[in-house]
């Protein structure tokens, strides 16, 4: 069967994807133009997986470089990890950290730290630079980032907005109206802040460029 993926009926539309969720993209095609509706909410999508693409790579380096920079604190008889450790984090971090220990052990896996660290939301990530952690920033969390300007806030704006992008893919919601390429360069900010090598190789296998010059025409 042959499928045309942006001529839908108003039938498929109102059953699939609903009139309401169309209509910022009608907003944008014009409220008549519904193949042009659809066809933007066709390339949202696969704007919003070419996002959640770097993103994955630049979350994934940002939890790993302020990881070992606090594990580098650590005893060496590992008697103490900073993930539970008072001293470091706040109640509501460590809140989280035993949120995510109880998970992994719910399904009957050992929570290693590897699990441990996989398991915090990017929220967690965020929080460490933020306001609340300024004397840990100043202490040893900015070594995390040696390639950044030193400043807290040079880390922290750049992660809440990704982060904020990050949620508004999570729910699905349109990206219309998100200036995605100034996001595209907070990402590689970010990256660049860790290591710049990374933030090289990020760059290369991004498609958010390529995702945003196909952007449909009327």
């Amino acid at each position: 069967m042959t499928v045309n993926i942006t001529e839908l009926s108003s039938p498929q539309i109102d059953s699939w994807i609903t009139p309401a969720r169309l209509a910022p993209y009608l907003d944008v095609a014009g409220a008549e133009n519904i193949s042009m509706a659809a066809r933007l909410y066709v390339w949202n999508a696969r704007l919003a997986s070419a996002c959640m693409e770097t993103i994955h790579h630049v979350e994934v380096l940002v939890r790993n470089a302020i990881h070992r920079r606090l594990a580098g604190s650590e005893p060496a008889d590992g008697l103490r990890s900073w993930l539970v450790d008072p001293d470091v984090l706040k109640p509501g971090e460590l809140h989280a950290v035993g949120a995510a220990i109880t998970r992994i052990r719910r399904v009957g896996k050992v929570a290693t730290t590897h699990r441990v660290i996989s398991g915090l939301p990017l929220s967690f990530w965020v929080r460490l630079t933020g306001t609340a952690y300024e004397e840990l920033w100043k202490a040893s969390l900015h070594h995390a980032f040696p390639h950044s300007s030193g400043l807290r806030r040079d880390v922290a704006g750049p992660l809440n907005r990704v982060s904020q992008l990050r949620n508004d893919i999570a729910h699905h919601h349109p990206l219309l109206d998100v200036p995605v390429a100034d996001r595209h360069r907070d990402l590689l900010d970010l990256a660049a802040a860790i290591d710049p090598a990374a933030a090289a190789w990020i760059g290369a296998l991004s498609r958010l460029e390529e995702v945003l010059a196909a952007i449909p025409a009327a």
